[in-house]
């Protein structure tokens, strides 16, 4: 994807964001995406899937924080989320926050859903 990025940049002129957010963003998703899959799979879990991961929380809770900070500032009128047809690194930012967010969020639908089974199988 970086390349991509490259490739639209030299070539045809594209710049779809700021130099310093593009590259961030071709890497949280992809990141996300992989962090998600292996929630689902259980590798960030112990033995006893129904345990919450204290860092996963953590890192909902910076997201959730980074989300807000920055639309806030675009709500006031303080910043923009795309100025000239670029996005901008407070809407890179609210990118990262919702994609740390979602991870956790993942996370806690799991636990959810695997103490729901340890439940039933007790029954």
């Amino acid at each position: 994807m970086i390349v991509v990025n490259a490739i639209l940049k030299q070539i045809t002129g594209i710049v779809w964001a700021d130099d310093n957010c593009s590259e961030l963003i071709i890497l949280i998703i992809p990141a996300c995406y992989t962090t998600i899959r292996l929630i689902w799979k259980d590798a960030y879990n112990n033995v006893d899937c129904s345990k919450i991961n204290p860092g996963l929380i953590m890192m909902g809770a910076l997201g959730l924080l980074q989300l807000c900070s920055n639309a806030t500032e675009i709500a006031i009128g303080k910043t923009n989320f795309i100025l000239k047809g670029q996005l901008t690194i407070h809407g890179a930012w609210i990118i990262l926050g919702s994609c740390l967010l979602l991870t956790c969020f993942v996370h806690l639908v799991k636990v959810i859903k695997d103490k729901r089974a340890d439940l039933n199988e007790d029954e």
